[in-house]
């Protein structure tokens, strides 16, 4: 069975956050989180570097809550057929996607959450 994201993956993201080493390409900001079971990036759409301290909370908020997020994205029986790959974050303040590729198959996409009104991450789509 696939190892999913645990606490001591969120550790080492949060400090690779802390670190703050951002870069630009032409997806946006992004850093690069190092951890295991696999690094991956969270990218700040139309962002400069370094993006604005509201979202830098937020994307703490996220990395600690990332366990429970990539729990409720992969809850389906056929999800877990395809053995999914956390790769990338994207965050603005009202919008998160978890896109996910295979580690089986050549596939991807995206595990779409918007805030709801207690400002909590709501899960509201694959695609």
């Amino acid at each position: 069975m696939h190892e999913r994201i645990g606490n001591t993956a969120c550790t080492n993201y949060l400090e690779s956050l802390k670190k703050g080493e951002f870069k630009i390409d032409s997806e946006g900001c992004y850093c690069i989180l190092e951890g295991y079971p696999n690094w991956l990036r969270i990218y700040f759409p139309e962002q400069e570097i370094p993006p604005h301290e509201k979202l830098l909370d937020e994307a703490i908020h996220v990395i600690k809550i990332l366990p429970e997020l990539d729990k409720r994205a992969n809850q389906s029986e056929e999800s877990e057929n395809y053995k999914p790959y956390l790769m990338n974050i994207y965050l603005t303040t009202e919008e998160l996607e978890l896109r996910y590729c295979s580690e089986i198959v050549n596939t991807e996409w995206g595990a779409y959450f918007i805030k709801n009104q207690a400002n909590d991450w709501e899960f509201e789509e694959l695609g």
